[in-house]
């Protein structure tokens, strides 16, 4: 499976490309530059596009959001109809954390915790210059290395779908599930209420 997660923005956004659970691209580009990358993607076998969308929680906007919105649907019509989806933040924040209101350094947490860390160390063993064996300890790249800013949302927008494809969830409708969409939340929830 092959998902496509973004993350728009006024000028620029952030994406996250995993192929078979495996974080195999990854950055943050003019939105023009986007469009390329898009197209480059949809034509595999089994692939999702994820847009992050804007939601209106009340509040009044200015024209960066419009902006945001404007590329948002850029991105959507290079991708087309086919395995397209969208994901409001909350949503998001709360698969991947457990509230709404977590904050981005909580989400950063949420997918160290998850795919490891930017840096791991690495055990060598070799020998010295007199042939006595010699162990080393390394740092080397771990799979999140470079990842930064809004980069660890688009990470989490991946991550949130790939666990409702693995699990076999249905795709979340925020006009019925509102934010409280994760179905094993759901359950406890109503378990809770029961109870309560």
């Amino acid at each position: 499976m092959t998902i496509l997660a973004i993350d728009p923005g006024t000028t620029e956004s952030a994406y996250v490309l995993l192929v078979d659970e495996i974080i195999e691209k990854f950055g943050k580009v003019l939105n023009a530059d986007m469009l390329p990358i898009i197209k480059s993607i949809k034509g595999r076998h089994d692939s999702i596009c994820v847009l992050e969308e804007v939601r209106s929680y009340g509040m009044a906007v200015g024209q960066e959001v419009f902006r945001t919105v404007f590329w948002t649907g850029m991105f959507a019509h290079a991708w087309g109809e086919d395995g397209l989806r969208f994901l409001g933040r909350k949503q998001v924040v709360i698969h991947v954390c457990g509230q709404p209101k977590a904050k981005d350094a909580n989400v950063r947490q949420a997918m160290l915790d998850r795919w490891g860390p930017a840096k791991i160390e690495r055990v060598t063993h070799g020998t010295d210059r007199k042939g006595k064996p010699i162990t080393k300890t390394v740092k080397v790249d771990g799979p999140t290395a470079g990842i930064s800013k809004d980069v660890w949302a688009a990470l989490a927008i991946a991550s949130m779908t790939l666990d409702y494809y693995t699990k076999g969830w249905p795709w979340p409708n925020p006009d019925i599930d509102g934010v409280n969409w994760n179905p094993e939340r759901r359950e406890h929830d109503a378990l809770m209420e029961s109870e309560g």
